[in-house]
């Protein structure tokens, strides 16, 4: 199996390569966020922590897939801090096209193939996600939420 590290890693360096996505997070590639579990303490913190405008990708979890069940399947999250509308800050990451090296030329994220033993990503959903801290205090923010198959046993 590849490491997730690898697939984590390659996703945030082709969205830092998506220019019209680094314009929305003030010009900063950094503001794109690899989020990694022992290194960054707890994902609430981070998320709720983090200036907007940020994404932060996130690894969160893997399962078997396909009909043989003989393929990984790997989900990630990427929450949305954005000083607009976060809908128009995704719709830019799906169809945005990356100039970082080792991708291919011209294709959107959304159909961008990340590391050459999985496909393209599967379908995203997009969603309003709330936390409660406490009775008086709730924080809201917007996961996209997606996987990545791959292409046969490994």
């Amino acid at each position: 199996m590849i490491s997730t590290s690898i697939l984590r890693s390659q996703l945030v360096a082709a969205i830092r390569g998506i220019s019209a996505v680094v314009a929305e997070l003030n010009g900063d590639p950094e503001n794109v966020v690899e989020y990694i579990e022992k290194a960054n303490g707890d994902l609430y913190s981070t998320v709720n922590g983090r200036r907007e405008p940020a994404l932060i990708v996130v690894y969160t979890g893997f399962h078997w897939s396909g009909q043989q069940m003989t393929a990984w399947q790997r989900d990630f999250s990427i929450f949305v801090k954005s000083k607009g509308d976060p809908a128009d800050l995704v719709e830019k990451l799906l169809d945005g096209v990356t100039t970082a090296s080792g991708f291919p030329v011209g294709k959107p994220l959304l159909y961008l193939v990340i590391h050459p033993a999985y496909n393209s990503m599967n379908m995203p959903s997009f969603e309003r996600r709330s936390i409660v801290v406490d009775e008086k205090t709730n924080y809201d923010f917007w996961e996209l939420t997606f996987s990545f198959s791959s292409r046969g046993a490994q």
